[in-house]
């Protein structure tokens, strides 16, 4: 699941015209069985910040909306066992632009 979802956000990163060195803050919604990964994420995404929202209005309005397809069967993480939220899993990013609480 950790490796589908680090494929799909740096494709998400290259059709948004991030360059391969841009920080980034990426918030995850639906996903939170997976906060124990947030330290992987981070560092194979260059995020300054994962953050785990429970939706959209805990979203800043200038990130950028990804679509996932996820295959998380009923809920598990098939490889570690965790569950993951009930509600479809969502993901946003945008450029870091180094303000405090992005």
């Amino acid at each position: 699941l950790v490796r589908d979802l680090l494929r799909q956000l740096q494709e998400a990163r290259r059709s948004a015209g991030l360059a391969v060195s841009d920080r980034v803050d990426v918030w995850l919604g639906g996903l939170d069985g997976l906060g124990g990964d947030a330290a992987l994420l981070g560092s194979e995404l260059l995020a300054v910040a994962v953050h785990f929202v429970p939706g959209e209005e805990a979203v800043p309005a200038d990130a950028v909306s990804v679509s996932l397809e996820l295959a998380t069967g009923a809920g598990a993480d098939a490889s570690s066992g965790r569950e993951c939220d009930e509600e479809p899993p969502r993901a946003w990013l945008r450029r870091w632009v180094g303000r405090e609480g992005s």
